[in-house]
């Protein structure tokens, strides 16, 4: 009996020990889970799509997940982080080209946050003239806790945006040139008038007084 006891408290133990071993490789996984996701900036599996950018634009209803395009043959993507219900986050990151299995192998360039309408224009390649644009639409909340971002990428045309941009500043030029014109208006001179006072006759007694002077002088 007593070595019976003794059996069951044996394996009563090695249950145990077996037991709290599984758990702490669960919990070991469940970390390295984290880490993934923490570092890939949106869980290990994040799914992927490929685009073409037109300058037309292209929208797109996301959760979570990343989206992959070619500039300059190189490969970028645009990654909805993480969708709020005001706004979504968004990253930027240049994806390793010998490295396209790998959903790690990145490197993040910018991270920002757009609420509902607005717009982040994007210098995609360093060269200091940007080339792309995210604009936010709107949050989709397809239920309390899934929300989506519906969001259109547009590549942007640089020679006609320095069109437009030539063309606005000509025309900031002219007004600035009209503006400063002034307009030469004739100065009146102020016309003094002289009141000619006319000459008073003489009298009766004055002419004859003339008349005297002029015979004896």
């Amino acid at each position: 009996m007593f070595f019976n006891l003794m059996g069951v408290i044996s394996k009563s133990s090695i249950n145990k020990r077996i037991l709290i071993f599984l758990v702490l490789i669960v919990l070991i996984i469940v970390g390295m889970f984290d880490i993934v996701s923490a570092t890939s900036g949106g869980g290990a599996a994040v799914p992927i799509t490929t685009t073409e950018l037109t300058e037309q634009g292209n929208d797109y209803s996301m959760k979570p997940g990343r989206l992959k395009f070619e500039f300059d043959e190189k490969l970028y993507a645009i990654q909805v982080r993480r969708v709020n219900q005001d706004y979504a986050t968004f990253l930027f990151m240049t994806l390793d080209m010998n490295k396209l299995d790998d959903i790690t192998a990145y490197t993040l360039d910018d991270s920002f946050n757009l609420n509902s309408g607005e717009v982040k224009e994007i210098d995609v390649n360093g060269d200091g003239v940007k080339d792309i644009s995210i604009k936010l639409n709107k949050i989709i909340s397809t239920t309390s806790s899934i929300k989506s971002a519906d969001f259109t990428i547009r590549k942007i045309n640089v020679e006609k945006e320095k069109i437009i941009l030539t063309n606005k500043n000509e025309d900031i030029e002219t007004t600035v040139k009209i503006e400063e014109v002034e307009v030469q208006k004739p100065i009146s001179e102020p016309v003094i008038v002289l009141n000619q006072e006319s000459k008073k006759q003489p009298t009766f007694l004055e002419k004859i007084t003339n008349w005297f002077r002029g015979l004896f002088g």
